[in-house]
């Protein structure tokens, strides 16, 4: 079956480039015979991805932790988590040490930086401090008379509270996941995870991995399952959806994140 991703572009995918308009003809060159110079980055386009993965299709259940990977997949645009690959840092663009063409799950942790995580430290052994983003906003869900808000670490807390005690339940989060104690939210933008064990596999776990797509607590109190109660932090909106067929998404208007284009700072 081949699945179609209909996504409307606010700028560029993510971390790449955005594209670059030239005047002149083919060669670059203008009236003058000079080459032209690039333009701003443009915003606007629509990207559409097309899968060929007959089990791949759109998720009937629209909970990550219930149906995993496929939905980890549809929820990618409009879900974020702690911690991301940090390719403006690393990648082509950047010093260009790592290429983050490997397994998503096992980005070496150097290479890694903060998403609704502004920044994260070791306070004790086995103790982890999330500060978490300043003004990253739900898009809210008129569908659950969810009102766009601010995301904070009591919603990072009970989601992946959640997540763990499902990986628990369900019988694979045990003993992988043991070492986990508790997510607490000590103020509105500190996310605090106590440990009983150290494990090098923890950013993988709970902070870009398995467990880390985030819910708000209003869309996990409504029916989270389905896909017109969704709701996010990311770049994109899910906006319609076709079941086994694509799924339809629109930009964030209001969305947190930048990227630096020849040293200019433009929305993402």
């Amino acid at each position: 079956m081949k699945t179609t991703y209909l996504i409307l572009l606010l700028a560029c995918a993510l971390a790449a480039a955005p594209a670059f308009g030239s005047g002149g003809d083919e060669s670059g060159a203008g009236a003058t015979g000079e080459m032209a110079g690039p333009e701003e980055p443009q915003y606007g386009g629509t990207l559409t991805m097309k899968f060929d993965w007959a089990s791949e299709g759109p998720p009937g259940n629209w909970d990550a932790m219930r149906v995993g990977y496929v939905t980890r997949v549809w929820g990618a645009p409009y879900m974020e988590k702690l911690l991301i690959g940090d390719i403006e840092t690393y990648g082509p663009r950047g010093t260009g040490e790592y290429e983050f063409t490997g397994s998503m799950w096992h980005t070496p942790e150097e290479y890694l930086a903060g998403q609704l995580a502004e920044s994260w430290t070791w306070t004790e052994p086995l103790t982890l401090s999330f500060a978490i983003r300043r003004g990253v906003m739900w898009t809210g869900n008129a569908n659950i008379g969810f009102e766009s808000r601010e995301f904070t670490a009591a919603d990072a807390a009970r989601s992946l509270t959640r997540s763990v005690d499902i990986a628990r339940e369900d019988g694979w989060g045990s003993p992988t996941y043991d070492y986990i104690d508790a997510f607490v939210a000590t103020d509105t933008h500190t996310l605090v995870v106590e440990m009983n064990a150290f494990t090098p596999g923890w950013a993988q776990d709970f902070g870009y991995g398995f467990l880390a797509q985030m819910y708000a607590p209003e869309v996990l109190d409504a029916d989270h399952t389905i896909w017109q109660n969704q709701s996010g932090t990311g770049p994109f909106i899910l906006t319609d959806y076709a079941a086994g067929s694509q799924a339809t998404y629109t930009r964030n208007p209001n969305y947190w994140g930048t990227t630096t284009v020849d040293g200019k700072e433009y929305q993402m």
